[in-house]
């Protein structure tokens, strides 16, 4: 099994299962922010061999609780040296999620380079303001096609735990849950309270080519995924 092979956390918490009925059919660019190690980059290298891959992290060995882990920058390393089975597939970019000038940066790169994303990870912070961010900037960048992308925020639960920070957002919105289901309900039915909602965060723009919303859950752990394709 692929996941458990390269050892990402994606194995462990069942993620993959609920990424298998959303996945692209080959996807040309995938975005992942949250390297680490490079765990879930070399899988998806190994799954979706003709990809390009580009991977977002600061490369800092800080968690966003504080935490700190060694060898931060190995991967990194590795990849500049082209020393190992990772070659011009992968693109890592040096990237602080709680910055939004980082997010523009990268958003108008991408858009200036006519870079397209089929399926975008959002597995760094797990911060409800740096996930709000996510949504807010890189559903610009997803490829709108009759072939659906996918845009995926990891660990909202997160963000309900008492020591971790919380984002002024939570003025507007109560939870991060509380904004996937506006999301869900804006899309299906066109909700006046969503639309007021996501007008006031600034949303609204996400919801153009958003066909449907879907939220996985696995004991205490909450996934989200954002699923664009071209209406009719």
């Amino acid at each position: 099994m692929l996941g458990w092979s390269t050892g990402t956390a994606k194995f462990e918490f069942n993620f993959l299962d609920f990424y298998k009925t959303l996945l692209p059919v080959a996807p040309k660019k995938i975005l992942e922010i949250g390297v680490e190690f490079g765990n879930s980059i070399i899988m998806w290298r190994g799954y979706f061999p003709d990809s390009k891959i580009f991977g977002l992290d600061h490369f800092t060995g800080v968690y966003s609780n504080g935490r700190t882990f060694q060898n931060a920058s190995l991967f990194i390393d590795d990849v500049k040296s082209q020393s190992s089975i990772l070659d011009n597939h992968i693109q890592l970019v040096e990237f602080d999620q709680s910055n939004q000038e980082d997010y523009l940066q990268f958003t108008n790169y991408a858009l200036n380079d006519k870079i397209e994303f089929d399926l975008v990870i959002d597995d760094g912070s797990h911060q409800w303001a740096d996930q709000l961010l996510t949504i807010k900037y890189f559903s610009s960048l997803m490829r709108i096609s009759n072939s659906k992308s996918v845009l995926i925020i990891e660990d909202l639960h997160s963000s309900l735990y008492p020591t971790i920070y919380k984002s002024e957002m939570y003025s507007l919105c109560e939870s991060p849950f509380e904004l996937i289901q506006h999301l869900q309900l804006f899309v299906r039915k066109q909700n006046l309270k969503s639309f007021s909602l996501l007008k006031k965060l600034d949303l609204l723009a996400v919801t153009e080519n958003l066909i449907d919303v879907k939220i996985f859950r696995d004991n205490s752990h909450f996934t989200a995924a954002l699923i664009y394709q071209l209406k009719s």
